[in-house]
């Protein structure tokens, strides 16, 4: 039963290196998937930013037609007030066409901002990429190595499971269930489990290390082991 419990520590402590190892994996392979989505918010918004620019420029082009148009008017105006008219149309035109210009200015430093963006993340990409691989590849060869071992230890405790009398084999497995951290076994140390630290009567002390009884510590429910077996 010793060994078993020894060999099952074992089989956990390998398994949370293969887990270790999957991490790495996983890792790499989230900060992907982050990353790639980013890229596609940055798409969407290079999209909708070129429209925007599109639809600027289409009202900068008319402006300037009109303004060119209306300019061309002023030496056609006979009247005073029309030509004052005129002259606080084309004022208007020309500040609007300023305003216009500056956003369109705006929109191209977003649209290299957001350009850069998206190949600093085809960059970062393609270079996970390998390193995704190369890591995958690390991961599989030591892994294997894991599960061989794993095996091993699997198959070395059915083994011993087998040889185990009925009485034993159902208090280990019994206990087992119970997902107690650690070793399932205590010795009796100062009249008390060495694990929790919980008193026993000389009665209960007697029955295990004389009588080799088996018995759960009451508390956490640990197998004793008299002093006797361990070696």
């Amino acid at each position: 039963m010793k060994e078993i419990n020894s060999l099952t520590i074992n089989k956990e402590e390998i398994q949370l290196k293969i887990n270790a190892q999957l991490g790495r994996v996983q890792l790499v392979d989230s900060n992907r998937k982050t990353r790639e989505a980013q890229k596609l918010e940055d798409q969407k918004k290079l999209k909708k930013t070129n429209s925007n620019l599109n639809l600027i420029e289409n009202e900068i082009s008319h402006l300037q037609l009109k303004l060119t148009k209306d300019k061309e008017n002023l030496a056609m105006i006979s009247t005073e007030q029309t030509l004052k008219n005129m002259e606080k149309q084309i004022a208007d035109s020309e500040e609007k066409l300023g305003v216009l210009e500056e956003k369109g200015i705006e929109e191209l430093d977003m649209i290299e901002t957001i350009e850069e963006e998206i190949s600093e993340a085809d960059n970062f990409l393609s270079g996970s990429l390998e390193s995704l691989t190369e890591i995958e590849a690390e991961v599989k060869v030591t892994n294997s190595e894991h599960q061989i071992s794993m095996n091993k230890l699997t198959k070395r405790i059915e083994l011993l499971i087998e040889e185990l009398p009925k009485e034993f084999s159902y208090r280990y497995f019994k206990t087992l269930d119970s997902k107690i951290k650690g070793s399932i076994f205590a010795r009796i140390k100062n009249e008390a489990c060495e694990s929790c630290r919980s008193g026993l009567s000389k009665m209960e002390i007697q029955k295990v290390e004389d009588q080799l009884n088996l018995k759960n510590c009451g508390s956490c429910g640990r197998i004793f082991i008299p002093q006797a077996a361990f070696y």
